[in-house]
């Protein structure tokens, strides 16, 4: 996920903080709406402008802890493939980067890559 400076201020978040990774720069943004900002630079003056994307840094988590925020009802997604999963009315659903399904499976038979496996997983909210 990708958002502008302006979109990350006014974005609500749930967790404790979030970081944000852009070109020059790296943004940490609170829950209590507090916002610090890295620049590589730090004598320098600072600018960003309207259009500058800065991408979310996800937190990559075993198998097990997203197998658990699966069953919560929550999106996993591969760092080894970037296949995203999902659980709607116990389907697992396979979705690509563009979020497509692909694929679907029933709980009993649903299964994973071995690289995936053997790989970290993120939990998208």
């Amino acid at each position: 996920m990708k958002l502008t400076f302006k979109e990350i201020v006014n974005r609500e978040i749930a967790k404790e903080y979030e970081d944000w990774i852009g070109d020059n720069m790296e943004i940490r943004k609170y829950k209590d709406g507090s916002i610090e900002i890295e620049d590589e630079c730090p004598s320098c003056v600072m600018s960003i402008t309207n259009n500058e994307l800065f991408a979310l840094v996800k937190e990559e988590v075993s198998l097990n802890e997203a197998l658990e925020a699966l069953e919560e009802g929550k999106e996993i997604e591969s760092v080894a493939s970037g296949f995203k999963y999902c659980k709607v009315e116990g389907i697992i659903n396979v979705l690509n980067s563009v979020n497509c399904v692909i694929d679907a499976y029933s709980e009993s038979t649903a299964w994973f890559r071995i690289d995936e496996i053997k790989g970290k997983w993120y939990i998208n909210d």
